[in-house]
């Protein structure tokens, strides 16, 4: 499986010149990835076929297949686009900055607009003090992610709310008030704001753009948390 994933990055890559053919084993992984628009070479549809047209092989199911997942991809990416873009309007009219993440920061500049890739969520940070305000105004938007009594569900409150997409969309909008729960990382949400820039694309100083650097230590301080080292 670890082979097959540094196979799909280096197919992925639009800059590479390399034209080789592709082994049996890791067609049949693509072909089967491709059943699930949000499986990893799913997400990467549009681009993959973009680069699959550039090789001398053209395998004629692994086209199709291909062919399909990317006009899949392309409309689940706009309708993604048109909710985030709804909750950070709404947002923006409260008057609370919005400083969005991972895909939803990194999409337009990773990858080209013809060839977009679709997160599993959506992230977007806001300030702690803006957080009762932000969840309201997104409650009249989306439905909430009703969450378990468990523990790890308390620390996730902490510093997150969840809402659903509508439409069968299969896509979580995650807000975040804070980088961790509890004694984790203090005031690191508010030092990203600070340092954070207008962002370009969109009109208005409430929509932030964190650093290169402070968006790769939110990354990061992620990472370690998902392998339960914080928790």
């Amino acid at each position: 499986m670890t082979n097959h994933l540094i196979s799909l990055q280096r197919l992925a890559r639009l800059s590479g010149n390399n034209t080789q053919e592709l082994d049996d084993d890791f067609l049949e992984f693509l072909i089967d990835e491709l059943d699930q628009p949000t499986s990893p070479a799913g997400r990467l549809a549009p681009l993959l076929l973009v680069r699959l047209q550039q090789l001398k092989q053209h395998p004629a199911e692994l086209l199709r297949r291909l062919q399909f997942s990317s006009s899949v991809v392309k409309q689940l990416h706009q309708l993604q686009q048109q909710w985030l873009g709804q909750v950070v309007q709404a947002l923006m009219a409260e008057n609370i900055a919005v400083a969005p993440l991972n895909g939803a920061a990194f999409n337009d500049h990773l990858y080209p607009h013809d060839t977009p890739r679709i997160g599993a969520d959506l992230h977007l940070l806001i300030k702690e003090q803006d957080a009762a305000r932000s969840h309201h105004c997104i409650n009249q938007i989306l439905s909430p992610v009703k969450q378990s009594k468990s523990m790890h569900a308390a620390k996730f409150l902490q510093c997150n709310r969840a809402w659903k997409l509508p439409q069968k969309i299969p896509s979580t909008l995650y807000l975040h008030h804070a980088i961790a729960h509890g004694e984790g990382f203090p005031q690191l949400a508010e030092q990203l704001f600070e340092r954070s820039q207008p962002y370009s694309d969109a009109t208005g100083a409430l929509i932030r753009k964190l650093t290169v650097e402070d968006h790769l230590l939110y990354l990061a301080v992620q990472g370690t948390r998902n392998l339960s080292v914080i928790n």
